[in-house]
């Protein structure tokens, strides 16, 4: 609204962009998965900090300008942060052109500074995702050309279009009836009436806004088509091919489609309005008149695709979760077996505790959903299953279906959930119901000694201690040994031995076991990263430097 008000459009006409883009398909659709609309919505007031910055070289837009894409790299979603900081680049870049060539003061240092404080603000989250991303599974890929091809296969098609006008024209998810892969993906959708209203931009109003916001999203729905824009990002610009598909970018084109909807409400209300504005009354109710057009398409379509239902019936807790809940303790680990042919992105996979539910209901679990989870543990769960873990559809997510104590002891996992039976001497039933066996593993544990190293008596331990971050443990023993702790291990944990600093080993590249000497001890476990701490200072001393800047400069002699 602010920036549309900043180029000179009426307050109807900017009503109409804040709508459009706020319920326009790009905002609904990715409702469900909040990460990449929170970090899209800080796009407007960047480019709102940018404009300030052209017209009045104003230290507040520099200001605006740094915190919003700061806020773009904290808000979660890398690729669309990417996305936030090529499209203000893009228009910062257009502007200062602009500017020279009507021989008009350009400066660039603001638009530099904002991007270095915008860039400092975000440390807090770039430099661990960094580090984590390079460990990852996709962090030593490159781009290829069988990922292009999945790029081309994923884009949007040419019969899609018409979704951008009837977003339901080849099924919607809330029938079961849609034909893609993904529905979110491919929804363009900002309303009929903002299509027409941007033609009308095009054609009547024919300036430099009109002209620039529709070449820009020209350019856009060009790459979200796997045009030679998208290939050449693909091929040149590091790891941007690699977050995802290029579909996403349809946020970019709604924002831009929402500016050409306001360019032309404002264009149509200045003609009915007339000469001096001598019609404005009739003018402002056919502005209104067209928002709420507008928001009457957008509205109960968006509705129907989020329709809202109590949280306990998105994750219920049923029968079978309340018996593990009152089962399972924080030293077990739980698997859930899905096996991966059940797993499909074209229908609702039959599945059982997928990943990220252990996040829900409190409990630990071997599998896992997410995009930085580190390289090792997948190679281990792919020696675990002797297959890759992952399904084809989703390479993010680890489905283990083994459940060979041999195997799996190193996980400690406890208890086994399986919608079919199992026979195994390791396995006990302890419950059945509603299509689901809960089994308890035999002398699963979490803290054992490295089971590479043969003892003749176990050491007694406990666990006394233990936060998000940290892990106390009190050993007590006759011999040195090993304590392995059977959890992920991540750069920056760090062990201390009766406050004396340890060695952390990898067992199996993958686990964190410590050497204990004889006796009794205390075992301490912290994760406390350098990139994390330096990532945070940085950012607080970027916060800093933006509050000085906003500070008033002197005191007036007023004596």
């Amino acid at each position: 609204f602010y920036f549309c008000r900043l180029l000179g459009l009426g307050v109807v006409p900017s009503v109409f962009a804040a709508v459009a883009f706020s319920y326009g398909g790009f905002m609904v659709t990715w409702a469900e998965l909040p990460s990449l609309v929170n970090t899209l919505t800080w796009l407007p007031g960047a480019l709102l900090g940018i404009e300030l910055i052209i017209r009045r070289r104003s230290c507040r837009g520099m200001v605006l300008a740094a915190v919003c894409l700061g806020l773009s790299l904290l808000a979660g979603h890398m690729q669309i942060a990417a996305y936030v900081w090529l499209t203000a680049a893009v228009y910062g870049l257009g502007r200062m052109v602009h500017r020279l060539t009507q021989h008009q003061p350009a400066q660039l240092w603001p638009l530099l500074g904002a991007a270095a404080l915008g860039l400092a603000v975000g440390m807090a989250q770039l430099l661990p995702t960094f580090e984590l991303g390079n460990l990852s599974p996709r962090g030593g890929q490159k781009p290829t050309t069988a990922g292009w091809q999945f790029q081309q296969q994923r884009a949007l098609q040419p019969a899609e279009l018409i979704t951008f006008v009837a977003p339901n024209a080849l099924g919607t998810p809330t029938q079961g009836n849609y034909p893609g892969i993904s529905y979110s993906e491919h929804c363009g959708f900002a309303g009929v009436t903002t299509l027409a209203l941007a033609l009308l931009a095009v054609i009547w109003r024919r300036d430099r806004w009109s002209w620039g916001f529709a070449a820009a999203a020209l350019l856009v729905l060009s790459m979200v088509m796997a045009g030679p824009l998208a290939k050449l990002a693909y091929f040149v610009v590091p790891k941007l091919g690699l977050t995802g598909s290029f579909t996403r970018l349809l946020g970019v084109y709604i924002l831009c489609v929402a500016m050409l909807g306001a360019l032309g409400l404002d264009q149509l209300t200045r003609k009915i309005g007339g000469p001096q504005g001598r019609r404005r009354a009739l003018a402002t109710v056919v502005g209104i008149g067209l928002v709420g057009v507008l928001l009457g398409e957008l509205w109960p379509w968006g509705r129907e695709f989020l329709p809202l239902a109590p949280a306990e019936r998105v994750y219920p807790t049923t029968e079978a979760i309340r018996e593990l809940q009152k089962r399972w303790t924080p030293q077990d680990r739980v698997l859930a077996i899905t096996p991966k042919a059940n797993w499909s992105l074209f229908e609702t996979p039959q599945a059982l505790l997928p990943p990220n539910s252990a996040t829900v209901y409190g409990y630990y679990s071997v599998q896992g959903y997410d995009s930085l989870s580190v390289k090792n543990y997948f190679d281990f769960a792919r020696e675990l299953e002797g297959a890759e873990p992952a399904p084809i559809e989703n390479g993010n997510m680890m489905l283990l279906e083994s459940y060979d104590p041999t195997r799996l002891d190193p996980t400690a996992a406890k208890w086994i959930i399986s919608a079919v039976p199992i026979q195994s001497p390791w396995l006990k039933l302890r419950w059945q119901g509603e299509g689901v066996h809960l089994y308890e593993m035999a002398n699963a544990g979490r803290l054992l000694p490295d089971p590479t190293v043969m003892y003749t008596e176990l050491a007694d331990a406990a666990l006394i201690g233990e936060g998000l971050n940290s892990l106390v443990i009190i050993v007590a023993q006759d011999h040195e040994m090993y304590w392995l702790l059977r959890d992920t291990y991540y750069p920056g944990w760090r062990a201390f031995i009766d406050q004396q600093p340890a060695e952390i080993e990898l067992y199996r590249g993958v686990f964190r076991q410590v050497k204990v000497p004889p006796g009794k001890h205390r075992v301490f476990m912290t994760y406390y990263p350098t990139t994390v701490i330096c990532g945070l200072f940085i950012s607080l001393v970027a916060l800093a430097i933006l509050v000085a800047i906003l500070m008033p400069r002197g005191v007036k002699n007023v004596a």
